[in-house]
């Protein structure tokens, strides 16, 4: 199958790229800098469309001659913390996705699937299914729920497959240093004690082959449409996570639980419901420990 993918150079549109490439199919990429895709997707063979999804008369023509059957798009720009509540770093996302859909469908795509965000959902203290209330408790979280709402009506006027999954935490090798798993990870390494809450917090993590692999199926599976929780299904405190990580890198380290208070906004429960996803014919295959493993001895590796 033929499958373009935007957003390569990223933590989750690599992994995925990988996914498809390993799968089998015929797979092009959209990034603004090729340089900066090889540490995503190391050799694999991909057709390297060089543009930037802002400007789509610059990737029109090498889309055409791709003539991607599918359309995974998973670049976003604006995702860091400091930026979530930043209209101007939000708002360009909305129409540079219907451009991409607009142009996919033009190519001759006849699926696309999206990445979402459990930030569409808003603030939730309980297990989350995909009919649960939408409502974001941040700009990127509002503009991802107008993304979704704008790009299935386009979808279904052009007679795509449409699909959008709502990822709720991926963590693994290549993560956004300056989240929780990784900043925890590389604290602990140096023997440092790291300040964090008393760890009430619950959070449902999927390890980012996992991600890749859903997304993968969803992708090329005919019969997948709508909208898809991904997550692990498992969710656990964060204290439990933080000890799981210390234990296995030095159980003689100290970590410090209540030292900072919890934040004044933001989730305190994170938990997908796959019930949709697990009956499309997906499932987890990532150990929670071996997970760990893998993430921390790709970090060992940076040093």
């Amino acid at each position: 199958m033929r499958i373009v993918v935007s957003g390569a150079s990223g933590f989750i549109g690599g992994a995925a790229a990988r996914a498809l490439v390993a799968a089998g199919h015929s797979v092009a990429v959209v990034v603004r800098d090729p340089a900066a895709l090889a540490r995503r997707i190391g050799d694999s063979a991909v057709t390297v469309i060089a543009a930037d999804l802002a400007a789509p008369e610059a990737y029109r023509p090498a889309l055409d001659a791709f003539a991607p059957e599918a359309a995974l798009h998973c670049a976003w720009g604006g995702i860091t913390r400091a930026t979530r509540d930043d209209v101007m770093a939000q708002a360009p996302n909305f129409t540079m996705t219907l451009a991409f859909l607009d142009a996919c469908a033009k190519a001759g795509a006849k699926t696309w699937v999206g990445l979402g965000s459990q930030a569409e959902y808003g603030i939730h203290d309980c297990r989350l299914d995909e009919a649960a209330t939408t409502t974001p408790a941040t700009v990127y979280g509002a503009i991802k729920l107008a993304t979704f709402t704008a790009t299935r009506k386009a979808a279904e006027k052009a007679g795509l497959r449409f699909a959008w999954v709502r990822v709720f935490h991926a963590f693994g090798p290549g993560d956004d240093a300056n989240f929780l798993v990784p900043s925890l990870i590389r604290t602990l390494l140096k023997g440092e004690r790291m300040a964090m809450t008393a760890g009430t917090q619950m959070w449902d993590l999927l390890h980012i082959d996992d991600v890749a692999t859903a997304l993968a199926h969803v992708a090329t599976h005919p019969t997948a449409q709508g909208v898809f929780n991904l997550g692990s299904g498992c969710p656990r405190s964060v204290r439990r996570i933080a000890e799981d990580i210390r234990d296995a890198i030095d159980p003689a380290l100290t970590l410090g639980f209540g030292e900072i208070p919890l934040p004044a906004s933001g989730p305190t429960h994170l938990e997908a419901d796959i019930g949709r996803l697990l009956a499309s014919g997906w499932h987890p295959a990532v150990p929670w420990e071996q997970a760990l493993r893998s993430t921390i001895a790709w970090h060992r590796a940076q040093d």
